[in-house]
């Protein structure tokens, strides 16, 4: 039976990682439990869990930063920051409906995952927004880096090694992030009926144009049950006044692509939330979810490769730039949820995928990541034998071991 452990401080965190050194114990570390679907079942006989690591530490609206302990729910962040109109510019997703998961999602989990929505092709993923952090490295080892405020960061820069590595190489204890202030208003320009490669050419442009469009997704009548035509979104926040002269141009701009649907702040809201939590794929049955990073140019090939050989369900977000494909298990899939096939069409268009959703049977194959190249290989090897000696935290988790 796994033993649960819920320190209450960095202190006796630092403490049970001692003892799990001492006893040759493997840990694997927890946020709030939201996405331990996510990769391959761990064999350990204790979880840390940073769930009771919690509260706001610092937060200056003035200075635009908020600092807050690890296990801090994302909610309980957002609320304060709304309170005083501002934001986390990455607009951090939750995929708690669509992993069925019971916890709550936190602070550090969006570190640990690196874990950034659709706003991340204008505003920077969550690494750039996290300028502080202390960690307990695999040696009991209490580690500050960066600063509590943004002029006050100097040294080398942890922060952007840590965030997105998964708990692999420690357990984050304290984030600070610089957040921004919250725009007066957004709106939602909807053009519909565009296949993949006139939707792509569309939010490149879009992109491009000096109308600062802060998100460009493409949704596809195969992805949503209740959807008849493919709708290309763009979405631009800002003064309500510039808006509507901002929206206006460049609906003139992309007239010949159709005629767009304006949509105002509360369905603009409700469309960006549906996209940033998959949430139109909670009440369908998904046996594989994939997520896809690749050249926005190339997302058209891709999606039709994926939608010929798997019949999937396609998402596209990032202008192109990010491929949510939902797939069911057939015989194509049931081995290893068709991760050998999907990265061999990469290695030849470029990019990486990350296997998000999957019965357990298919995420112990440990294909759940995508392998490094065999120089990046070495690199991480170097960095995990640095934070990480005795390898107690998360074992396996993101690469096998050769020959299993």
């Amino acid at each position: 039976m796994t033993a649960l452990q819920n320190p209450k401080s960095s202190q006796e965190a630092v403490e049970i990682i001692i003892n799990a050194l001492q006893s040759g114990q493997k840990l694997a570390l927890q946020g709030g439990g939201t996405k331990e679907a996510i990769g391959p079942p761990m064999k350990v006989s204790q979880i840390l869990s940073s769930a009771n690591l919690t509260g706001i530490t610092l937060y200056e609206p003035s200075e635009l930063v908020i600092a807050a302990r690890s296990g801090t729910p994302l909610s309980e962040i957002e609320d304060i920051l709304a309170q005083h109109n501002q934001r986390l510019s990455f607009d951090p997703p939750s995929y708690q409906g669509l992993l069925a998961s019971a916890g709550i999602p936190t602070l550090g989990a969006v570190a640990a995952c690196n874990l950034s929505g659709p706003r991340r092709i204008s505003h920077g993923a969550a690494r750039d927004s996290l300028i502080g952090m202390e960690l307990i490295n695999g040696k009991g080892d209490l580690i500050k880096n960066g600063g509590r405020v943004m002029k006050n960061v100097t040294g080398y820069d942890l922060t952007k090694l840590i965030c997105g590595s998964w708990g692999t190489l420690g357990l984050l204890t304290q984030l600070c992030f610089k957040v921004q202030p919250k725009p007066e208003t957004q709106t939602t320009l909807v053009f519909y009926d565009l296949d993949d490669h006139a939707a792509v050419s569309l939010m490149t442009k879009a992109l491009a144009s000096p109308f600062e469009v802060t998100s460009a997704a493409h949704i596809s009548p195969d992805w949503s049950a209740d959807q008849k035509q493919a709708r290309t979104m763009l979405r631009m926040e800002g003064f309500e006044t510039s808006l509507h002269y901002r929206s206006a141009e460049l609906t003139a701009q992309l007239q010949t692509f159709g005629k767009a649907e304006c949509f105002n702040e509360q369905t603009s809201t409700l469309l960006w939330q549906s996209v940033k939590g998959l949430s139109d794929l909670e009440t369908q049955e998904t046996d594989l979810l994939w997520k896809i990073s690749l050249k926005p140019t190339n997302a058209p090939i891709m999606a039709a490769w994926l939608r010929n050989t798997y019949d999937a369900k396609v998402l596209l977000d990032w202008s192109g730039g990010l491929i949510w494909a939902a797939l069911a298990i057939s015989p194509n899939t049931q081995q290893d949820g068709a991760a050998k096939a999907i990265r061999h069409r990469l290695a030849q268009l470029g990019g990486h995928a990350t296997l998000i959703k999957a019965p357990k049977n298919v995420r112990e194959t440990g294909l759940s990541f995508h392998p490094p190249a065999q120089q990046m290989s070495k690199l991480i090897k170097a960095v995990k034998q640095s934070f990480d000696p005795y390898g107690i935290f998360n074992p396996d988790f993101m690469t096998k071991k050769q020959g299993e």
